[in-house]
């Protein structure tokens, strides 16, 4: 599922168990480790187990691109259940300004900056994923990680395996 930034986000979740005809509501919520968005119930307007999600554009214009977790709770005036959760990517649109390449190439920039400066240090984050790392050692073993993940990435775009072989030959000795 996925949010553009500054645009209306509208959605329909079919919740089996949660009809709006038996008294049930939907609140829901959209985090990750830095933020947390409340959905109100006056976003969600349910017709029997359908419910239509509607969020508005000055809304998401707040969000911030990266992944998140959407949980949509249900509510009876007794219970609060969890009724639907699933993953969503937040992106920015195209009137505002973002990082095309892959977290990958993000990452293994910040590293390769990082040795350049000669930092024996490293603390990174990228949409919710973060690394630190101590000692040059631990950063150049970092850095040869993502340039593996980087050179498959382009070899899958290439056209290529992301897997490499590698032939061999075997003699009787």
């Amino acid at each position: 599922m996925k949010i553009n930034a500054g645009l209306t986000f509208k959605h329909t979740f079919i919740l089996p168990d949660f009809s709006a005809s038996d008294g049930w509501a939907i609140r829901g919520y959209i985090t990750n480790a830095a933020n947390v968005e409340v959905l109100d119930v006056s976003l969600f307007t349910g017709d029997g187990t359908s419910w239509a999600l509607s969020i508005p554009s000055t809304t998401t214009t707040a969000y911030t691109a990266g992944t998140y977790v959407l949980q949509l709770i249900g509510a009876d005036g007794t219970d609060d259940l969890l009724a639907y959760e699933t993953m969503v990517k937040v992106e920015a649109t195209a009137a505002t300004a973002r990082d095309v390449r892959s977290i990958n190439e993000q990452m293994l920039d910040k590293i390769n900056t990082a040795l350049l400066a000669k930092d024996d240090h490293i603390s990174l984050s990228i949409e919710g994923r973060s690394i630190t790392r101590h000692g040059y050692d631990e950063i150049l073993k970092l850095q040869k990680h993502f340039q593996r993940l980087v050179n498959a990435e382009r070899r899958a775009a290439a056209g290529g395996s992301q897997i490499r072989t590698h032939q061999m030959g075997f003699t009787n000795g």
